[in-house]
């Protein structure tokens, strides 16, 4: 069975796609028009991007995200959801994301990277594409 000629070459681009999808998509819009094809590649292009979702897990105390490469973990934070924070002598500290308020006296949003307690304030450490970051309402004993 002889598969259609579009077929080739959208896997063609596909594998493009994953290494330049700027060019790719002008290159596809310039010299093909066909609106299913250009749909595809700009599919396949927003899938090579660095995941920006907010996960809020269903007891809403922990709320994850991707880092993303030259941003501190609070610019993220901030870019993906709604943050309240409040300054003390010891830095600032964040007390609210989307509505979900950790109480500042007794419970606090502590930040980790990649499973571990962060060492660093959230204002300054700087995040990569590939570091999984989690905010967690935590009790302070």
């Amino acid at each position: 069975m002889q598969k259609p000629a579009g077929t080739l070459k959208l896997f063609g681009l596909a594998a493009v796609a994953a290494v330049g999808a700027g060019s790719v998509a002008l290159y596809t819009v310039k010299h093909d028009p066909n609106p299913t094809q250009v749909a595809a590649v700009a599919s396949l292009s927003a899938a090579a991007k660095p995941d920006t979702r907010l996960i809020i897990s269903d007891d809403k105390k922990v709320v994850s995200h991707e880092g993303q490469s030259g941003k501190t973990a609070l610019e993220v934070l901030q870019s993906l959801a709604k943050v309240k924070t409040e300054r003390s002598s010891f830095g600032e500290f964040v007390t609210e994301i989307n509505g979900i308020e950790a109480d500042g006296i007794q419970q606090l949003w502590a930040f980790y990277i990649d499973g571990d307690l962060a060492n660093e304030e959230a204002q300054t450490y700087k995040t990569n594409d590939s570091e999984h970051i989690e905010w967690r309402v935590e009790n302070i004993e």
